[in-house]
């Protein structure tokens, strides 16, 4: 039985991570386009855009936070149909807090009531309910919760016969200062714009403040 993973993450992974997933021997991230299949648009941007910009470097065909349409699209309908696709949610508040902190490095940084405010918040739907949905549907098979990863990771290894248990490495567990319970940290006005935010994914996985 094959299976497809299009985890949930907040950001792309920093040179520390890649560093770490080499280090265990995993596999490329990243899986570069064919140059046979670029189109004149990429060859123009690879060629006449400066050396230190995304759009300069090779680009990709599997990325991080790639979008189940997109998946679906490179791989076709057959196996798409045939894997076993799952991702990855976790509480949008917790998530919310964790973001704050990632994007916020420097102690002289933002409240996050003001991060919030900002809007900036906003972006982790583009790396988790927009990446498991096609035109608003859940399009993988399964969405475990990151509360209850232990869990989810005993069935996915019983699912597919994996002899010994899964270990994941720890990585970015350094940039969240504060390791307080969410609701000791936000107040009823950052709890409630985060709500309305996040409102499809609350109802979905019935998260409750």
């Amino acid at each position: 039985m094959l299976f497809l993973s299009i985890v949930v993450r907040t950001m792309l992974s920093p040179p520390d991570d890649e560093q770490l997933r080499k280090s265990l021997g995993y596999g490329p991230r990243n899986y570069k386009l064919p140059y046979s299949k670029y189109s004149l648009g990429t060859w123009m941007r690879f060629f006449f855009s400066k050396k230190n910009t995304q759009s300069y470097r090779r680009k990709t065909e599997f990325y991080n936070h790639i979008t189940a349409k997109e998946v679906k699209k490179l791989v076709g309908e057959r196996v798409w149909n045939e894997y076993y696709k799952f991702c990855f949610e976790r509480n949008l508040w917790d998530r919310g807090i964790s973001q704050y902190y990632h994007l916020n490095k420097e102690e002289s940084r933002q409240t996050i009531g003001d991060f919030i405010e900002s809007g900036k918040i906003k972006g982790l739907k583009n790396a988790g309910y927009k990446l498991y949905t096609i035109d608003g549907k859940i399009a993988v098979d399964k969405i475990y919760l990151y509360e209850e990863l232990d869990k989810a990771l005993d069935e996915i290894s019983n699912r597919f016969g994996f002899r010994e248990k899964i270990v994941l490495p720890r990585a970015k567990s350094d940039t969240r200062k504060d390791k307080r319970h969410y609701s000791e940290t936000l107040n009823s006005v950052e709890r409630k714009k985060i709500a309305k935010y996040f409102s499809k994914e609350i109802e979905i996985f019935g998260y409750a403040y």
